[in-house]
């Protein structure tokens, strides 16, 4: 902050009177030069001590305080006396304060200034993104661990629908076919994000419509009455709720620890 502050100060100080200026400059590793000012913007300054002009980085300034040496207007010669320690510190030339704090500029390199063309982005992808933005820990970085994170649902879908019909009491449970509705599950969650528009009215249509084919296969696979199939699919529900709760604590565990970081 305080190099962003500095370089600001750079710009502000060059409306001042043409007029040679001076500055002592400490840089970050305690340096300290002390010269005449020969150019200055916001990410430079060039300083002159001696014969020898340097040209410091911005980001390599701790402090700077500038020095006015315009010329006073002559005056009658006065006799000389005796310099005492008093009249050489009355001597020193006026320094230019650096007061803060100035507000800080926007740097026009930084990734959310750059403008992007958002008109060809799917509607898979603004949502995969919108994703990643609620829960940073769980999309995969790397495009072929999408395999590995949609075997592992699968695999927990199949548990969970072969647990919830062996809670609905039913005899001739199949692993196999648990699968083919986890698939099912998996498959059509997928393809209605990647295609249903969010409003009203499709929210209700997939409510209805994904709940009557759930019931549907369950009847049809598994020979339940329509009672069994309604407690299985409470029983998928109520593991779906859970593993919302499991993500939702996982994040905030998360942020906890990156703020007390």
């Amino acid at each position: 902050m305080v190099r962003i502050l500095l370089c600001l100060l750079l710009l502000l100080t060059g409306w001042l009177p043409a007029q040679e200026r001076r500055a002592a400059v400490t840089l970050e590793d305690g340096q300290v030069l002390s010269g005449v000012v020969k150019a200055m913007d916001i990410t430079s300054l060039q300083l002159q001590v001696g014969d020898v002009v340097h040209t410091l980085a911005a980001t390599r300034i701790r402090s700077c305080q500038f020095e006015s040496t315009a010329p006073a207007a002559e005056a009658p010669a006065a006799p000389e006396t005796p310099a005492t320690p008093a009249a050489e510190a009355g001597r020193k030339p006026p320094r230019i304060p650096w007061t803060g704090p100035l507000p800080a500029p926007e740097d026009p390199a930084a990734a959310e200034h750059v403008p992007a063309d958002l008109r060809g982005r799917s509607r898979w992808r603004e949502r995969i993104e919108r994703l990643d933005e609620i829960y940073p820990w769980l999309v995969p970085a790397v495009p072929t661990q999408w395999i590995s994170l949609g075997l592992l649902v699968l695999a927990l879908g199949s548990f969970v629908v072969h647990l919830s019909t062996r809670v609905a009491g039913v005899e001739s449970t199949s692993f196999p076919r648990s699968v083919c509705i986890a698939g099912w599950f998996q498959i059509t969650a997928a393809l209605q994000v990647a295609l249903v528009p969010i409003n009203d009215f499709t929210v209700v249509l997939m409510l209805l419509s994904n709940t009557s084919l759930a019931l549907f296969w369950l009847r049809t696979l598994f020979g339940m009455p329509r009672a069994s199939a309604v407690i299985a699919f409470a029983v998928q529900l109520g593991f779906g709720l859970v593993a919302f709760g499991l993500l939702e604590l996982v994040t905030a565990l998360l942020a906890s620890v990156g703020a007390a970081g």
